[in-house]
C-alpha cells in the first residue's frame, strides 16, 4: 500500500504537538537529540500506514481493476440502450402520428429516470479521486 507523504506529514505534526504540549522539556530534548525526530517521523509513517490499512479492512473495499471495468461497460450499456430506447420511442410516435407541430411525445419516466441515473453514475466513477 503505498503512502501519502501528506497525511504522514500530518500525523508526525500531529505526533509533534503532542509531544511539545505535554512534556515542557521536549523543545530542549529535540535540540539536544535532533535523531529523534527521525525516530517520531519513522513512527508516524508507521501510525499513518496503520491507520490506511485498518480503515481498508474496515470497509472491506479494495480496489480490483476488473470489477471497475465491468461497472463502468455495464453503466456504459445502460446508458447507450436507456438513450436509444428513447430515441426509438420518439422516432415511433413520430413515424405513427406524423410530423405535426401540436404532437406530443410520451416518454416513461421510469426510462428518463434510468437513463439519468446511469448517467450520473458513470460521471461519478470517471470523476478522478483527489486523495490527500
Amino acid at each position: 500500500m503505498e503512502q501519502s507523504p501528506l497525511r504522514s506529514a500530518n500525523v508526525l505534526a500531529n505526533v509533534l504537538t503532542d509531544k511539545l504540549a505535554t512534556d515542557p522539556e521536549a523543545v530542549q530534548q529535540l535540540k539536544d537529540n535532533p535523531q529523534q525526530i527521525k525516530t517520531l517521523a519513522a513512527d508516524a509513517v508507521l501510525r499513518s500506514d496503520a491507520e490506511e490499512k485498518r480503515v481498508a479492512d474496515r470497509t472491506g473495499v479494495t480496489i480490483d481493476g476488473s470489477v471497475y471495468k465491468i461497472v463502468v461497460k455495464t453503466l456504459g450499456v445502460s446508458v447507450v440502450l436507456a438513450v436509444g430506447s428513447i430515441a426509438g420511442i420518439a422516432a415511433y410516435t413520430i413515424y405513427k402520428h406524423g410530423a405535426a407541430a401540436d404532437l406530443r411525445v410520451v416518454i416513461p419516466d421510469g426510462l428518463v429516470g434510468l437513463a439519468s441515473t446511469a448517467i450520473g453514475a458513470l460521471a461519478g466513477l470517471l470523476t478522478p479521486v483527489s486523495r490527500s
